[in-house]
């Protein structure tokens, strides 16, 4: 009795002090929209590691860009590099399946950034 009591405290436990995050798979289609800009790039996962491509398209200009990063639960750090060299680091929470939101820093310039998937 006292074995199975013990078991059950410790699994109580346990279960009680996980902070184990869901874990979502990020391949697909990624995009976010503005006035006079959008941002889409599909990206693939393998574990942790992301790769992708992708394309802005604002009023002036467009330019494509590719993606590399990590996805470690509920954290994605991304790298947008694009054909034009500039490079932006973002960093977000996955919120679920279809949702991060996070902050994107372009040349030292932070914005709030949130991604949706298609």
């Amino acid at each position: 009795m006292g074995r199975i009591l013990n078991s059950l405290c410790i699994a109580a436990a346990l279960g009680c002090t996980s902070t184990l995050a869901p874990t979502y798979d990020l391949s697909g289609v990624w995009s976010w929209n503005a006035v006079d800009v959008s941002q889409q790039m599909t990206l693939t996962q393998q574990g942790t590691a992301i790769t992708g491509k992708g394309i802005s398209d604002g009023n002036v200009a467009r330019d494509s860009f590719q993606v590399h990063g990590t996805y470690e639960p509920p954290r994605v750090t991304l790298a947008f590099d694009y054909d034009t060299g500039l490079v932006c680091e973002y960093a977000a929470k996955v919120q679920d399946a279809n949702d991060m939101a996070g902050v994107v820093t372009c040349s030292g310039v932070k914005s709030s950034l949130s991604f949706s998937k298609r």
